[in-house]
């Protein structure tokens, strides 16, 4: 992290919190195809809001919309990311196919695991679509899509927010697999490759994005 401005970078003991840090400047699956420069990125699952602030340092004009649902790590992030100012934003909600309200669940040592549905502590949590988010915040030209299993849902309903989106980086779960990804990346037009950093992450790219009105 030498070099990081933002900060303290506070780690839970007994949680996945290490686990964290070290994929995201270690493993670094979150990053987009070498060579892309966006000016505006989702960060979708956002956890403890460092892949936020490792796109913040990486591209010093880039504004971001940190989505993330765990009360506890929305907190964090927002406090973490207070050096960026007005470049990242921080939406505590869970990303899903439509505005409204989830159950979601938390099983203790997998707290970057929190998902959708019923099993370990579960409490309500707002949830947020993609659709809902563009309307919100604007189109982004690169995502990161890290939301424990509700890949398949977001990716085959309501999808007319990929229409506006350059570059997105899925990472999938459970019985979602790469390619069943890949097949539903390209029914939304985009071009697909595995990450060569994380096998069960798929890239999309798209020759050209629409332009939002």
């Amino acid at each position: 992290m030498k070099g990081l401005q933002a900060g303290p970078v506070r780690l839970r003991p007994g949680t996945s919190d290490p686990q964290v840090l070290f994929e995201t400047f270690v493993g670094r699956y979150h990053l987009p195809p070498a060579g892309t420069r966006p000016a505006t990125v989702w960060d979708l699952g956002s956890n403890l809001g460092l892949t936020v602030a490792h796109f913040a340092e990486l591209w010093p004009e880039v504004r971001i919309v940190a989505v993330e649902p765990q009360p506890y790590l929305a907190a964090a992030a927002r406090q973490l990311l207070r050096v960026y100012g007005s470049r990242c934003a921080v939406v505590e909600a869970a990303v899903w196919t439509v505005n409204g309200s989830v159950s979601f669940s938390v099983d203790t040592g997998n707290e970057f695991g929190g998902h959708i549905g019923a099993s370990g502590a579960v409490y309500d949590v707002h949830s947020i679509s993609l659709n809902g988010l563009l309307e919100q915040h604007g189109p982004a030209e690169y995502v990161k899509m890290d939301i424990e299993g509700a890949e398949a849902a977001v990716l085959r309903n309501n999808v007319e927010w990929a229409a506006h989106v350059g570059t997105i980086n899925v990472e999938c779960h459970g019985g979602y697999s790469a390619t069943d990804c890949i097949a539903d990346l390209r029914a939304l037009d985009f071009n697909t490759v595995l990450n060569e950093r994380r096998p069960t992450s798929v890239l999309g790219t798209r020759a050209r994005r629409v332009p939002r009105q």
